[in-house]
């Protein structure tokens, strides 16, 4: 059995659903640098089941700190294949840097990338440096792969990967029928026949929520907009309430735990992620596996690789700009044939991105290299 070793930030529960399924084919062993992050807190020794799981520090991860304890995880020829996950994090930077130097061969796993659109020259070489270092590379959208060219990065050298938060178990096979929609909304709390229009994230400038509220307010009185998320800065959410006024359509939700969550995406009619940077975006993963039409931007990497145009939903060329979403919600709410077809293709996307699927394309590389 070949022995694995990935080095990562957090056991976040979908790392975790992860490591626990490629555990069952290979001996794998997971250094997370911390127990959780600000504000969220992770504890899932209990279901650590097919690997085994090394903390660094425990308490919440601190970005720029240097853990010199990653050293003695990093040793030549102990494994067959290491997988680095975040070179951002200083602990893992120079945990990299151990294996650049000692001349030890590990794998680059990224989550996503987009190349920025203004770099000074020494980061730009750093980057360089840094990111033609690893043997071979996992990348999960063609975006990404173009991400890693831009560094220089041999594409021969990219696998691409399903990244994913779900099981096979999470992704429905047909749409939610209005009956169930309407029910779920009066259980919750919601008007049981209005279209709804669902956010869900981080309550902070940089998703758009803002954005997301101005097309809102320009659509007919038959519509509730839901927006789930940690509750956000007391500046901030008073900026939002400001906006919204008396206008009653909009209903915030604090974090949800995914059972909860998965409710909210069953009952709502169409998902919207207007951020203004994700590297990814699992919530698009996790909007379409329950069957609903997304709308995001260029700037979220998820949207770019699975969303189509009229297909499954659609991507808005700009950030910040509501006149455009408005646009698009209308079309799709008034349009319920529309809106059934862009649903049903959204199942059809998100069907292969699964854990179970990661796995595979993880042992698959194992055999080939």
């Amino acid at each position: 059995m070949k022995k694995v070793l990935f080095v990562t930030n957090i056991p976040s529960p979908y790392r975790v659903d992860f490591y626990n399924q490629l555990g069952k084919f290979v001996d794998l062993t997971v250094v997370f640098e911390a127990t959780g992050a600000q504000d969220i807190r992770f504890d899932y020794r209990e279901i650590f089941k097919n690997f085994t799981a090394i903390f660094l520090s425990e308490g919440n991860i601190d970005e720029k700190k240097l853990n010199s304890a990653i050293f003695q995880y990093l040793i030549p020829k102990k494994y067959d294949y290491i997988f680095l996950t975040n070179y951002s994090y200083r602990t893992e930077l120079f945990g990299y840097l151990k294996c650049v130097f000692s001349k030890i061969p590990f794998v680059l796993e990224i989550d996503g990338g987009k190349i920025p659109e203004s770099e000074n020259f020494l980061k730009y070489q750093f980057k360089k440096f840094i990111l033609t270092k690893p043997y071979y590379y996992f990348s999960p959208s063609q975006s990404s792969d173009d991400f890693l060219a831009h560094y220089h990065v041999n594409k021969e050298n990219i696998y691409r990967y399903s990244f994913t938060s779900l099981s096979e178990k999470d992704i429905r096979y047909q749409i939610v029928d209005e009956k169930e929609k309407q029910f779920l909304r009066k259980k919750l709390g919601f008007s049981p026949t209005k279209k709804t229009i669902l956010f869900v994230g981080r309550i902070i400038p940089g998703k758009g929520v803002d954005v997301l509220i101005k097309a809102v307010q320009n659509l007919s009185d038959d519509v509730q907009c839901l927006i789930v998320g940690p509750s956000p800065d007391s500046e901030y959410k008073q900026y939002l309430l400001d906006l919204i006024g008396q206008d009653s359509r909009f209903h915030f939700i604090d974090f949800l735990q995914t059972s909860e969550l998965k409710q909210y995406y069953k009952l709502s009619d169409i998902f919207v992620l207007p951020t203004k940077s994700d590297v990814w975006g699992l919530v698009v993963n996790e909007a379409m596996s329950q069957g609903l039409p997304v709308i995001s931007t260029s700037a979220c990497v998820a949207a770019i690789e699975l969303v189509s145009n009229g297909n499954n939903g659609y991507i808005i060329d700009r950030v910040d700009d509501w006149k455009a979403i408005f646009q698009k919600l209308s079309k799709v709410l008034q349009d319920d044939s529309l809106r059934v077809q862009l649903s049903q293709n959204a199942l059809s996307t998100i069907k292969h991105y699964t854990i179970e699927t990661m796995v595979k394309e993880h042992l698959k590389f194992m055999e080939e290299k």
